[in-house]
Formats: structure tokens, sequence, C-alpha cells
């Protein structure tokens, strides 16, 4: 296989764990928060907080989800030496005249407004900028 289908694939079984991570936690906090409301409180079904509590779980639940993901996948990431084994460019273009191993030129093309007046390099030349 080659490095784009190696990154396909552990996109798509990265992102199918992340969903059932996201549930699971979801599922889980709400049980919890519901329990506690009911039980420990003692407020009745339907109350008011049971709907903000339920919105409170979502967002917990898909941010919680996201970060545990982001930090299992480094890890794994790093432990099985996976970098070489994925993609690094998506977009497929090949620059010109370059080989693997040159380092990339670039330029910046400021607007004249941002660049230095001649006075001014003059200055920066003058105090060994």
């Amino acid at each position: 296989m080659n490095k784009k289908a190696n990154s396909i694939i552990f996109l798509v079984v990265s992102t199918i764990l992340n969903l059932i991570l996201m549930l699971g936690v979801i599922i889980l906090l709400l049980m919890i928060s519901t329990a506690v409301l009911k039980h420990v409180i003692g407020l009745p079904d339907g109350h008011q907080a049971y709907s903000i509590m339920m919105l409170i779980c979502l967002v917990l639940g898909v941010v919680s989800s996201f970060i545990i993901n982001q930090r299992v996948t480094a890890k794994i990431v790093i432990k099985f030496n996976l970098d070489d084994k994925f993609e690094d460019d998506w977009s497929g273009k090949k620059k010109k005249g370059t080989s693997a191993g040159d380092p990339v030129q670039t330029t910046t093309n400021l607007p004249d407004s941002a660049k230095l007046s001649e006075e001014e390099k003059e200055e920066r030349e003058r105090w060994g900028e």
C-alpha cells in the first residue's frame, strides 16, 4: 500500500473510533448527570435542569472526545513511528525543478505600503540591522 492509502485508512478508522468514543462519553455523562439530578438533588422528571444538562453533556462530550482522540492518535503515531508511512502532500501537485532533498525557495511580495522607504533602509544600515 502507498502513503496516500495508508493516510486515508488511518483517517477513516480514526474518525469512526472518534465518533464511537464521542457517543460513549456523551451517554456516560448523561447517565451520571441524570442520576445526580434525580437522586442527589431530587429534581422531578421534566424539570428544566434536565434539558440544560443534556446540552452541557453534548458539548462536553464532543470537546472531550476530540481532545482524547487527538492525544491518543499522537501517541500511536509516535509509538509505532508512523510519520514516514503517511502522505504529507494531499494536493498531489509536484513542485517544478526541485527534488525531494532540495530546500524550497519562497519569496514574499509585500505591498508598497509595507516596504521600507529609502530613508528607513539607510537608517537600518547605519545601525547595523
